[in-house]
């Protein structure tokens, strides 16, 4: 009850600033575009985890954000407006400092060792975009994205931990076909590629090499740093619009492949009493994982019969499996469960609901009435969704079960009241 915040609770300080331009060269056809944005963020968590009088489970964490982004760009139309280009450049800076800790008290342990340290990423990045439409029916897009992303991780002393900085650079291409054979539809297929940088467990370098090796007694591929994951996604869509009826539906089939996937876990070490550790220690840490193909189908649709009526509806399947772990990895909870030498082979990713869906429906009464002085419309809404069962594990044993939820609303609605 004597920390920083004087008891538990949560306190925090947010600044956010931006400022953006646009200006128009009418003599060359080129319009310029610019963002520059700051952040700043500060915030500390004293929480009473498991909500008793004795406050046996006890979480800390204080944390600050710092980030800056700036992007210009260049636009315009050549040959007739049948060619679009774009060009531009673009930084983000963010720093990100914390420390925290979960104090297990009847069992002395200390989680998370409480330790501060600090990320910088920068991101620098050049990018085009080209659309051409040799004729009105069809238009070709082709966008890249070269950027190159610094990371730095620091420990309390303000010296880079060991193995820190890394650079990744990466060209990211989008390609896209746009066909318009009729009024009102459009059919199209994406491919593109992304990714999420790598990075560095600050708290791994920290250990004792006793400490490290019975870490990766239970997580083989864990060390102080993992590799960025990389994202491969096609896609073939079709959008119609039905003008007379007020009737829009869109539907899309996709396939990605996710390799290098991070996942966050929780290792648990013997604590060295040379450095005043409890005798069990955890500490979280990031690894690379599976690689998992992620494939399925997705539909919307839109209706208004009329002013005061409208309708709107969603569906998605969608098939997770897994295909394979880094070499020398396991499987994870699969493979404590069934055995290093189970087949891991087609089990499906943890928390992917294959089915989902929505229905929503809202009535805005056709005349105004008179409420309290404020001249308005009486509405009703309804929202009905769906989630299948997903696993809540790579095990495939435990199951989450379907859920729906109905949510119901009315009221009135003026100009300036509702």
């Amino acid at each position: 009850q004597n920390g920083p915040l004087g008891g538990f609770g949560l306190e925090g300080d947010d600044t956010r600033l931006s400022l953006q331009t646009s200006y128009d060269f009418e003599d060359l056809g080129v319009t310029f575009d610019a963002i520059v944005a700051y952040n700043n963020s500060d915030s500390t968590l004293l929480q009473d985890m498991e909500s008793s009088p004795d406050n046996e489970w006890v979480f800390y964490n204080a944390r600050a954000f710092e980030d800056f982004n700036a992007e210009a760009r260049l636009s315009g139309s050549l040959f007739n407006e049948t060619l679009d280009w774009s060009a531009g450049f673009s930084h983000f800076d963010i720093d990100y400092t914390q420390s925290g800790e979960f104090i297990a008290v009847p069992l002395l342990s200390v989680y998370g060792q409480g330790e501060t340290t600090t990320d910088t990423v920068k991101t620098t990045a050049g990018f085009f975009q080209l659309s051409y439409a040799p004729i009105d029916l069809l238009r070709f897009s082709f966008e890249g994205r070269y950027q190159i992303d610094d990371v730095n991780n620091r420990g309390e002393d303000g010296l880079p931990v060991l193995g820190s900085p890394a650079k990744f650079k990466n060209f990211l291409p989008r390609a896209t076909v746009d066909f318009k054979p009729f009024d009102g539809t459009l059919l199209y297929a994406t491919y593109s590629e992304g990714n999420l940088p790598g990075g560095f467990n600050a708290n791994f370098f920290t250990m004792t090499e006793a400490q490290q090796a019975e870490a990766r007694l239970e997580y083989p591929t864990v060390s102080g740093n993992f590799e960025e994951e990389k994202l491969t996604n096609y896609e073939i869509g079709w959008k119609q619009t039905f003008s007379d009826w007020n009737l829009t539906l869109a539907t899309a089939a996709f396939f990605m492949e996710r390799s290098n996937q991070l996942a966050t876990t929780v290792v648990q070490v013997t604590g060295d009493p040379g450095k005043g550790e409890p005798p069990l220690v955890s500490t979280t840490l990031t690894l690379n994982d599976a690689t998992s193909e992620i494939k399925g189908v997705e539909f919307e649709g839109y209706w208004d019969p009329t002013d005061s009526l409208s309708f709107s509806a969603t569906a998605a399947y969608v098939k997770t499996e897994i295909t394979g772990f880094p070499e020398g990895g396991d499987a994870g909870d699969f493979t404590d469960v069934f055995g290093p030498d189970a087949d891991f082979t087609g089990i499906e990713a943890a928390r992917y609901p294959t089915w989902q869906s929505s229905f929503s429906a809202t009535y805005t009464s056709p005349t105004e009435i008179n409420l309290l002085g404020f001249s308005g419309n009486l509405f009703g809404r309804a929202d009905l969704f769906y989630a299948g069962r997903y696993y809540l594990t790579n095990v495939n044993v435990a199951q989450s079960p379907r859920v729906t939820d109905l949510r119901l609303r009315t009221g009135f609605r003026a100009d300036d009241f509702s």
